[in-house]
């Protein structure tokens, strides 16, 4: 067959496969034309293909232990995998309130504003709808022509390591006071212990002074010279 391009009626373009049949008819010589869209055989797979990626991409989204929520313009839940379904069920502490899957009010004015400035929240601290704190991040989606037409929200749980980092800074907080209270008490000790030390410096400096037998003078002379040392 030749491919050949044909115009619709609505101006677009049609490639299509073209195929000329002679067929005998007494004397006259007929041909037979078929026209065929071109790949069109090929649809069926390429119908499959997008098929199995798009289910593998489900997959994806469904194993993530993530909460995730892709939204529409108007803020219409599109998507919402199963880790952000048991959280909201969590939220709503199972009394069915969770089988409606439309955003909180909190979830729509926070996606509102970032469809809006069109400008992605990377890693934002907020507290959770059940008071666990997460780490969110909410990232503007865009047509071919740079349109938001939506958004997607991904969040994650960082209650465990917040308290980890707090229970780190209160075990140093203790430490550097139990390090200032050491200081401060051997600054205290060593004043007191210079001035007992010096008073009995200068008392054997004093006793040297006098008559003493040669036994006593040493003895007096060993006290000062461990005082002298102390200090």
């Amino acid at each position: 067959p030749d491919r050949v391009t044909l115009v619709r009626a609505d101006r677009s373009d049609l490639v299509a496969d073209l195929t000329l049949q002679p067929a005998a008819d007494g004397s006259r010589l007929l041909f037979g034309i078929t026209l065929r869209e071109a790949g069109a055989d090929a649809r069926p797979a390429e119908s499959g293909t997008s098929e199995n990626r798009r289910r593998t991409l489900q997959t994806i989204v469904d194993v993530i232990p993530d909460p995730i929520v892709a939204v529409d313009r108007s803020g219409r839940v599109l998507l919402r995998n199963p880790a952000s379904a048991r959280l909201r069920a969590s939220a709503h502490h199972g009394d069915g309130a969770a089988a409606d899957d439309a955003l909180s009010d909190e979830e729509r004015r926070s996606a509102e504003a970032v469809m809006r400035s069109g400008v992605a929240v990377l890693r934002k601290e907020e507290a959770g709808p059940t008071g666990r704190t997460h780490l969110a991040t909410r990232v503007p989606v865009c047509n071919a022509d740079g349109a938001v037409v939506g958004l997607v929200s991904i969040s994650h749980d960082v209650t465990a390591q917040k308290a980890a980092e707090a229970q780190l800074l209160a075990d140093k907080q203790t430490a550097e006071a139990a390090t200032q209270a050491n200081r401060e008490f051997l600054a205290t000790t060593s004043h007191e212990v210079r001035t007992l030390m010096s008073g009995v410096t200068g008392m054997t400096s004093l006793l040297l002074d006098t008559s003493l037998s040669e036994e006593q003078r040493e003895f007096v002379d060993t006290v000062r010279t461990s005082s002298d040392a102390l200090l």
